[in-house]
């Protein structure tokens, strides 16, 4: 029969699991369950300041050894499962958000230096450079090194999701036509709109050439407007994100196409 000392320690172990499930549950975000964390670190601090035999592990000693009882491991294993099962999703997710945050500001970035290179080396302009979808393919992928063309009639290269989600959760569907894919990964889908760069498609003013619909980490999940993917557009002033001040869709619309802005300005997904 185990001592009186050691049915106690169980006892007192159980209700310790107990608690600190009852905290888990109850905890919000990530501070939450840091300070949950850090009372389980002292329930073992002091698991490991009793004192037990070393010949009969399992058997409660007055004199100064270190070890501890079976029954305490498991309880503390469970605790600390518990809490890392609660706490891992958020710490994957936290980390997935941080990793598009770079490769929307990353292929923003190379998109931007390719627009500068074309206008350039056209006497600072874009107008009339572009005159179908292919056309800045064609036009792209000179000014942006090492990157993959997919044609659409080559389907065994094809480079973009033929589906994703909007963030509100509504699926969208046909999105299909030639792409380029950066050295980053990140896949560019072409839309002309007006070869004088005087379109209005989804703008409010007249300086359209075409819109880039950009997946950034390719065919990779989540696949959802708003965490990575994102519209550009190609005007008469420069490469601009939907969600601009120019451009007709709002920062905060539901579906997600204007939430580049929130990553520029914030510089985090911060919903």
């Amino acid at each position: 029969m185990p001592p009186p000392q050691q049915d106690k320690d169980v006892t007192r172990g159980y209700r310790v699991l107990k608690l600190r499930l009852t905290e888990v549950k109850k905890s919000e975000g990530q501070s939450g369950v840091q300070e949950i964390l850090k009372r389980v670190q002292d329930d073992i601090n002091i698991f490991l300041k009793r004192t037990y035999s070393h010949i009969h592990l399992f058997t409660y000693s007055h004199r100064k050894k270190v070890a501890f009882t079976l029954a305490e491991v498991l309880i503390t294993l469970g605790i600390i499962g518990v809490v890392a099962a609660m706490t891992m999703p958020t710490i994957i997710n936290n980390t997935q958000k941080k990793e598009l945050v770079a490769q929307y500001k990353k292929a923003y970035s190379v998109i931007s230096q390719a627009y500068m290179m074309i206008a350039n080396d056209n006497g600072g302009t874009v107008e009339g450079v572009f005159t179908s979808d292919n056309s800045y393919i064609d036009v792209f992928s000179k000014y942006i090194k090492n990157v993959k063309v997919c044609r659409t009639s080559e389907e065994i290269t094809r480079c973009y999701v033929d589906s994703y989600k909007h963030l509100n959760g509504t699926i969208v569907n046909g999105d299909t036509g030639s792409t380029l894919t950066t050295p980053d990964g990140a896949t560019l889908r072409f839309y002309h709109i007006n070869s004088s760069c005087t379109g209005t498609t989804e703008l409010k003013k007249p300086i359209g050439c075409g819109r880039i619909r950009v997946d950034v980490n390719g065919t990779k999940n989540p696949n959802t407007v708003g965490y990575d993917i994102f519209d550009f557009y190609i005007t008469q002033n420069g490469i601009i994100p939907r969600g601009h001040e120019d451009t007709t869709a709002r920062v905060d619309d539901p579906n997600g196409w204007g939430r580049g802005v929130t990553i520029l300005t914030k510089g985090k997904i911060d919903y």
